[in-house]
């Protein structure tokens, strides 16, 4: 997925995430569920190619009102469900033509203000390269421009493939003015993705 697309999105649903209060217990995102038995990466048992209708039983929780782009693309976001040491999560789900290819667990800075946003970084990708291996690329102090604001950007990308599949995990981390900004883990699947119609 394009970096700055991904980049402009979370902006736009960190916001969002600000302004939600977790009324109930969230569960513990399992750092563990991002890889299937074929050894691609997905989320849990979330079947690549699922309709929003299969998410949402997936998940047991209405997955909101969907975002459409021009692109083909659907993206819905499931909030109060799950976090990470007691930071809430977005759980972004993004479907081309009603076929799941993407699912993001965002954290905002804003919703962990007495959190070292480094420190849970750091802590993620040492579970993640520990379950996963060493990452097939890495990116340190990136600097990417989204509407005119520049980013800079650490990440981490696992990538597993097949003949038919491409998948990957991703670990990013928004720095903007020198604040922590977001922290993002996703899993990505192309091809169900728009990028297969370019």
């Amino acid at each position: 997925m394009n970096v700055k697309k991904m980049i402009s999105m979370l902006l736009f649903f960190a916001a969002a995430l600000s302004l939600v209060s977790c009324q109930t217990q969230l569960k513990e995102i399992d750092l563990n569920q991002f890889i299937n038995e074929q050894g691609l990466y997905q989320y849990s048992d979330v079947v690549w190619g699922s309709s929003p209708v299969e998410v949402r039983d997936f998940f047991g929780k209405d997955l909101g009102k969907p975002l459409d782009f021009n692109d083909g693309v659907t993206q819905y976001t499931i909030e109060g469900l799950f976090g990470y040491k007691g930071i809430p999560a977005q759980v972004i789900c993004e479907f081309f033509n009603d076929k799941l290819y993407e699912i993001r667990f965002n954290f905002s800075a804003k919703d962990a203000e007495d959190v070292d946003f480094d420190t849970i970084f750091s802590d993620i990708a040492k579970i993640l390269i520990e379950e996963y291996g060493n990452a097939d690329t890495e990116s340190f102090n990136k600097i990417v421009e989204v509407f005119d604001v520049k980013l800079k950007t650490d990440s981490y990308q696992w990538k597993s493939s097949t003949e038919e599949k491409y998948t990957s995990l991703q670990l990013v981390q928004t720095i903007k003015d020198e604040v922590n900004d977001l922290i993002f883990i996703g899993v990505f699947d192309a091809s169900f993705s728009s990028i297969q119609e370019e």
